[in-house]
């Protein structure tokens, strides 16, 4: 099997059972889980959207800035809908 960029994968059949496999992203670049609770996440949210609506308000229009707010009022909902279900 070739995968996107041409390089090969090896098939189900050519691995061996006792090889353990890894996310390349989370190996290479030593990413941990963070343990957050919804309410601490809710307090990360909000302080993290602060400081990005300053740096955005200052490089785009009005008007994308209000498209912005519309667009992660909608993500900061469905992040807190599925909280339970994702891994932070």
């Amino acid at each position: 099997m070739v995968a996107e960029g041409g390089f090969a994968l090896p098939d189900d059949e050519d691995v061996p059972e006792d090889t353990v496999t890894i996310n390349n992203i989370i190996s290479t670049y030593k990413l941990n889980e963070v343990e957050f609770t919804q309410t601490d996440f809710a307090a990360y949210f909000k302080a993290y959207l602060k400081r990005l609506r300053k740096h955005i308000k200052k490089k785009v229009s009005k008007e994308r800035l209000k498209v912005f707010k519309e667009e992660v009022k909608k993500f900061g909902l469905w992040i807190f809908e599925k909280f339970e279900e994702l891994q932070l």
